[in-house]
């Protein structure tokens, strides 16, 4: 089993909760932390992502600032030496020009595609858009999204917005209630071609234009290759012609 790590959320864990103590001891915890995590998933191999310099999100999002709620600041004290020590003895890769979310799911569908068994462990429930086992190593809890799921996640995201990312969502469709009667509507869809269609007559509806449902998407979608040319198909929905 290949264990694929979302490693971003372990440096703040780590690091805040272990602030005052001297970096060696935060050392020891975070080796501690991952191997209790890849001795939870049963894993023979594992990758380490960490995010680092560029975002192509940052030059697609135009009607809001991509992570604008976010001043950056709010890092523990060994914040970049935690990283480094990541890099130097877990073998972590920095990921430039993307997120590690997405670094993550480009190695997941990599797996899925050669037949290599996997899990995706992290916290960030963004990555519930991405099909195949799960392990959340903040709740130990287990999980598995199979591909339609993985499809209603993202288009209730799109409708919901994420504000932890500062990506706004439809006019007013936030909350549990919304979110529940979203995912109910969204349970009697079984494509992503249907999925996406009602998205987009919903977007409609309130008058948002092609443009504003092309950038939420993109902001919100976990690459799962390369150029994330994947999620064309969905995009080409959007900017077609109302029915």
């Amino acid at each position: 089993m290949r264990a694929i790590v979302d490693a971003d959320p372990l440096v703040y864990m780590v690091g805040f909760g272990h602030d005052n103590m001297p970096f060696k001891y935060q050392c020891k915890m975070m080796d501690s932390f991952i191997e209790d995590i890849l001795q939870s998933v049963e894993a023979t191999d594992a990758k380490l992502y960490l995010t680092g310099k560029g975002n192509f999100r940052e030059e697609v999002a135009q009607f809001q600032r991509y992570k604008g709620n976010r001043d950056g600041t709010h890092r523990p004290r060994k914040y970049r030496e935690l990283r480094d020590y990541l890099i130097a003895v877990w073998d972590a890769e920095l990921v430039e020009g993307m997120e590690a979310d997405d670094a993550v799911g480009i190695d997941a569908y990599r797996c899925r595609d050669e037949r290599i068994d996997y899990i995706i462990c992290t916290i960030d429930k963004d990555l519930l858009m991405l099909e195949g086992n799960h392990y959340n190593y903040k709740r130990k809890e287990f999980d598995v999204m199979s591909e339609v799921e993985t499809w209603r996640f993202f288009f209730t995201q799109m409708l919901t917005g994420d504000s932890s990312d500062h990506i706004p969502g439809l006019f007013k469709v936030t909350g549990t209630r919304a979110s529940k009667a979203i995912k109910e509507q969204l349970l009697e869809l079984s494509t992503c071609v249907e999925m996406a269609e009602y998205v987009k007559k919903t977007y409609m509806e309130k008058g948002a234009t092609s443009e504003v449902l092309k950038e939420i998407a993109t902001l919100l979608w976990i690459r799962r290759t390369e150029n994330g040319m994947e999620l064309e198909r969905i995009l080409e929905i959007f900017d077609s012609p109302q029915a």
